[in-house]
């Protein structure tokens, strides 16, 4: 078990941590939001906006938002999917204006204005530390 999700615990010393992490991950991956850029688009045909986002980084730093406040299992899964809906939404709005939203692992360099993590991180009210 990871050190974000060992300290997870209810009020009766149970761990929710792993509950969070696989709502949460359940969530994000079928919220449809987070495309991945096929691996053989030539650069010549990418005409398609994109920016890019790691969604590791906005769980972690949902989980340690939720490290300490003693919430039971229901109550965990509850700020789980909360989280992925806030995390569906800041999204669809780059998706709204045209741009494919690419999770970072899924290329191999890209310009540093198109990373939009941060920028969903201040939306969430996130600190990515």
């Amino acid at each position: 078990m990871s050190d974000s999700t060992a300290s997870l615990k209810t009020a009766d010393g149970s761990n929710v941590g792993p509950v969070i992490m696989a709502a949460v991950l359940s969530a994000v991956l079928t919220a449809g939001t987070l495309f991945v850029a096929s691996p053989y688009l030539a650069p010549q045909q990418s005409s398609v906006p994109f920016v890019v986002i790691d969604s590791g980084k906005l769980v972690t730093a949902s989980m340690n938002d939720l490290r300490g406040k003693g919430l039971d299992e229901s109550a965990a899964r509850d700020a789980a999917i909360r989280f992925a809906d806030q995390l569906k939404t800041a999204t669809q709005r780059y998706v709204d204006a045209g741009y494919v939203v690419v999770h970072r692992t899924a290329v191999l360099g890209y310009a540093p204005q198109l990373e939009i993590t941060q920028l969903v991180a201040d939306e969430l009210g996130l600190n990515l530390e």
